[in-house]
């Protein structure tokens, strides 16, 4: 132990020489309390890392409306990327620019090779249940295509003269120059996409997809993808601008990639270096994320870069436990979209370290920030004024800790999609749900998506990566009409 404390040390007082003066500011921070538990490799039939075959049958056993109208949506999607395999990108792009790749393998909004990959995997595997859901042909069509599309990406895409690409300045932007900003993107712009990678592949070797070779080409895919984005992540921690960048929501997503690659690999090293940094290798681990990017008691708000243009970064001087470093977006729909994205991110990494033997559901930083602590501090604002149409913070009152922060801040969007989860602003709470399903304040932040269902149906948009979790929230439809309490499931080990 103290061989490993002296190593720690070296390497931060190596850092001292070349890092910027915020991450010299930002070391003192390297104190984050010890994550409880140990790490024990799962020994779970796949798939395990998101999901199990208990949730997704309890899933298909569920029949009402949300989860239903949620298949068959997922149904039709998929139908629609049979017919047209081009839109699942199935022929990866190799190139250098970053854009390029967050466009096409990392974005979460539809339209990358890795949202098709979990929506076709995901289908497949349903299917597969023998539970009255699915129609067989096209679930074989499905994981047919679905495996093209991860075997050509780990083959082709990412490419330099045959090579995978490797080192951060492999990579270009589109319309930007600087070097340094081009490499402090690769993590969150390729990593992006890495958890909906994992989940499709974990769900096509439940289904014995791939043969030996292909699985060893997934395998080094993983091993260089999971290099990469380790060089991203620490390159971030060393030359983000500010200490509020440092511990932003780039690196909650860096996490989440990492952690999802390693869980996959039952790689128990990488899992122990995310976590708390065992190695001192990681220079800002999950422990050190949560108790930075959420602020505690006696904080203020975090060092940020000078000059930062007012109508893209803008807060008050004071902060509440609980808030998120990213409530310094200062565009209407920003402020809650960037804080529950990373908030979000931090809670899948709880799920993944939870799995994996650690108690990360109960770790507290040293000025008492947690997980729970910021899902209370957002939640009074969607248990306030969330609603099925466009909708925003008021000024009628400012009791609420740093409520003048969130002022005329939007809190949902047009035609439900906030309360259908087709927009993910509710999902941090959906997932926090498993794990704290006592919580008054999470349960009223669903009840009253709940609520809205005279236009829409709650629930029902939520995307196939998360779509088991209607098993967890379907007390809260129920009880909108029939006040039926639904029993929650906990993923097995």
């Amino acid at each position: 132990m103290l061989l490993l404390k002296l190593y720690r040390w070296l390497v931060l007082l190596t850092c001292l020489f070349f890092l910027s003066p915020q991450v010299q500011a930002m070391l003192d921070g390297y104190n984050a309390p010890l994550l409880s538990g140990s790490y024990e490799s799962i020994r779970a039939k796949h798939p395990f890392v998101f999901t199990n075959q208990e949730r997704m049958v309890a899933l298909l056993r569920l029949h009402t409306t949300a989860s239903n109208q949620a298949l068959k949506h997922l149904e039709q999607v998929v139908q629609n990327l049979v017919r047209n395999p081009e839109q699942a990108i199935i022929r990866p792009y190799s190139g250098s620019d970053l854009n390029q790749y967050s466009k096409v393998f990392s974005c979460a909004w539809g339209g990358s090779c890795t949202v098709a990959a979990c929506n076709l995997a995901t289908y497949a595997y349903l299917t597969s249940l023998n539970q009255g859901y699915g129609d067989p042909r096209l679930a074989s069509q499905a994981q047919q295509l679905a495996k093209a599309v991860l075997l050509n990406w780990a083959r082709t895409g990412f490419r330099q003269s045959g090579a995978f690409r490797s080192k951060l300045d492999d990579f270009t932007e589109s319309g930007v120059a600087n070097k340094t900003t081009i490499s402090l993107d690769v993590g969150l712009l390729v990593g992006g996409g890495m958890m909906k990678w994992v989940h499709a592949q974990d769900l096509l070797m439940a289904l014995n997809t791939f043969n030996p070779q292909e699985q060893k080409d997934l395998g080094e895919f993983l091993r260089d993808m999971n290099g990469l984005l380790n060089r991203a992540s620490n390159f971030w921690s060393q030359h983000a601008y500010g200490e509020n960048g440092v511990f932003c929501n780039h690196k909650s997503k860096h996490l989440d990639a990492l952690l999802s690659i390693a869980q996959l690999r039952h790689d128990g090293r990488s899992v122990e270096s995310l976590a708390y940094d065992k190695d001192g290798h990681m220079l800002v681990p999950w422990t050190l994320q949560v108790q930075e990017n959420i602020y505690g008691y006696g904080d203020r708000p975090r060092q940020k870069e000078r000059d930062l243009p007012r109508e893209l970064y803008s807060e008050i001087s004071t902060v509440a436990p609980g808030e998120i470093v990213d409530r310094i977006r200062a565009k209407t729909y920003q402020t809650f979209g960037y804080t529950l994205g990373s908030l979000t991110d931090l809670l899948i990494s709880a799920e993944l370290l939870e799995n994996d033997g650690f108690d990360s559901f109960n770790f507290t930083g040293n000025r008492k920030q947690s997980l729970l602590q910021a899902l209370r501090y957002y939640g009074y604002y969607f248990s306030q004024f969330t609603t099925d149409s466009k909708s925003y913070v008021t000024a009628t009152r400012d009791h609420y800790p740093s409520y003048r922060q969130y002022v005329g801040k939007q809190v949902s969007y047009d035609k439900g999609t906030t309360v259908t989860l087709a927009d993910d602003t509710l999902i941090p709470f959906v997932v926090a749900y498993r794990h704290y399903p006592k919580d008054p304040i999470i349960r009223q932040a669903l009840s009253r998506a709940a609520s809205f269902n005279r236009n829409c149906v709650p629930f029902s948009g939520i995307d196939s990566f998360h779509i088991d979790r209607l098993v967890d929230i379907s007390e809260f439809e129920e009880s909108a009409d029939t006040a039926k309490n639904v029993r929650t499931l906990k993923p097995s080990r």
